[in-house]
């Protein structure tokens, strides 16, 4: 990781670094210059995968699946808390108002996952996470089951769910994504308290709704996804 370089990010990613451009209207000579959106989100990755790369090897791991066998005998909290120490891109946490807030999607669907792998983690039980993302809560939005219009933060409440590239600040990404999560889990809970009078309501499990809530929020809204300013995605 410490070794990778822009060029083999591009090479990986088919994503060119620059860009052909003419040199005046209707010209057919053409410049290449630089990409600056996919410069920056190629300096973006490079960083990660650099300042992880030396935490490996101060840590005296070659990758990062070595790092977590060397822990395979921690819980979920122990296991999350020394990622989050260690990685400084497992760090979804903000403070608002004074409150910390922890979202924390990388980590936790990270730890869920290695319940699956080759590796032996006999301590880990952690229940499928609700995905903090920048997709589900503008579903929530646009299918009435969340309502923003009463929100403190001005850019939320007049926020439009059907736009295409819809643009929020830090601050405003953090609430809509902690929301999203507050009505997954209040869905998760009142179909809880549903299956125990309803019958037909039984097999429906809290994994399986957060799976579907997801696929189906993917399905209808991937399009309306909001961009936190600044960030550079592809």
């Amino acid at each position: 990781m410490v070794e990778v370089t822009p060029e083999s990010i591009s090479t990986a990613l088919s994503l060119p670094l620059h860009v052909e451009r003419p040199i005046a209207e209707n010209s057919p000579i053409s410049l290449a210059e630089p990409d600056r959106e996919v410069a920056r989100f190629v300096e973006d990755l490079l960083n990660v995968l650099h300042s992880t790369g030396l935490i490996l090897q101060q840590s005296g791991v070659p990758n990062l699946a070595s790092f977590l066998a060397t822990r395979s005998n921690l819980d979920d909290d122990e296991m999350i808390r020394q990622l989050t120490s260690a990685f400084s891109a497992f760090r979804d946490m903000y403070t608002l108002e004074g409150k910390h807030v922890y979202l924390m999607k990388k980590v936790l669907f990270l730890v869920h996952s290695l319940r699956n792998s080759s590796i032996l983690f006999p301590k880990l039980q952690s229940q499928r996470p609700i995905p903090a993302d920048n997709v589900l809560p503008v579903f929530f939005v646009q299918a009435g089951l969340m309502d923003v219009s009463n929100s403190k933060d001005s850019s939320l409440r007049d926020m439009n769910p059907s736009a295409s590239h819809l643009k929020l600040s830090a601050r405003s990404a953090t609430i809509l994504r902690a929301s999203g999560v507050a009505c997954c889990q209040y869905l998760v809970d009142l179909a809880d308290d549903l299956s125990r009078a309803n019958k037909s309501l039984q097999y429906v499990h809290r994994d399986g709704l957060i799976r579907y809530l997801s696929h189906l929020s993917r399905e209808k809204s991937c399009s309306h996804a909001f961009k936190e300013e600044g960030t550079v995605a592809y």
